[in-house]
């Protein structure tokens, strides 16, 4: 199951560093999926979960110290991005 995958990443994720750890998900199911696998990332994961930080108006980006013990989720859908 999807949640148990979440639970042993976040009891090994942090054992060899304290670097964040990066997800790289391919989303293959419809929004309603995609909504619920959010919902339990965000339950398991909890104040791990890095929120997103991509903010054009700031120029750069945190550096991987400010992100220590922080699980950070790069994602791919079918659907085009929405930039808004």
């Amino acid at each position: 199951l999807f949640r148990d995958v979440c639970k042993a990443i976040k009891e090994t994720a942090f054992l060899a560093s304290e670097y964040p750890v990066i997800l790289s998900l391919e989303m293959h199911c419809a929004a309603a999926g995609q909504a619920r696998i959010a919902a339990i990332m965000e339950e398991v994961f909890g104040d791990m979960l890095g929120k997103p930080f991509l903010d054009a108006k700031a120029g750069y980006l945190p550096s991987p110290a400010a992100l220590k013990r922080k699980i950070l989720v790069k994602g791919k859908t079918a659907a085009a991005p929405s930039f808004d």
